[in-house]
């Protein structure tokens, strides 16, 4: 009998250490580069949608999206320390070429800008941004 324990014992301990590793490589995930500013504008976009379906109207000024600053860290410390303008009053609109909200640099040196659909980033030039439709207003 204490041989057969023994033997179980030894099963176990293989088959434990194969499947804790033991063989066969994995590769690493690459880590994707984000722009900078990009997650900020990702979480306005949201802030500004939850706004709307608490309120059944657009967000007029930045307090009213402090609300939901605990939730959203990076896009409400971008709006008190007014690294993100926005372009307030303005509905989202589905599949929107709009833009609603922008780093404030956009302008003379390009960045990313959130789109009028409140999920949309992407990279504009400062040339690009001069003709993009806006939506709103800035105040």
């Amino acid at each position: 009998m204490n041989r057969g324990l023994r033997f179980l014992g030894v099963v176990l301990g293989v088959s434990l250490a194969y499947q804790a590793g033991c063989g066969g490589t994995s590769t690493p995930t690459p880590l994707v580069e984000v722009p900078p500013g990009q997650v900020e504008l990702q979480e306005v976009g949201e802030m500004y949608r939850i706004f709307i379906d608490d309120n059944k109207r657009p967000a007029r000024a930045s307090k009213d999206l402090l609300k939901y600053a605990a939730a959203f860290t990076f896009g409400s410390m971008a709006l008190q320390e007014k690294e993100v303008v926005v372009f307030w009053g303005a509905s989202l609109q589905p599949d929107s070429t709009t833009v609603l909200a922008y780093q404030k640099a956009v302008p003379e040196s390009g960045g990313v800008v959130l789109l009028q659909d409140g999920q949309t980033v992407k990279s504009m030039t400062a040339q690009e941004f001069q003709s993009a439709p806006k939506a709103g207003s800035v105040r």
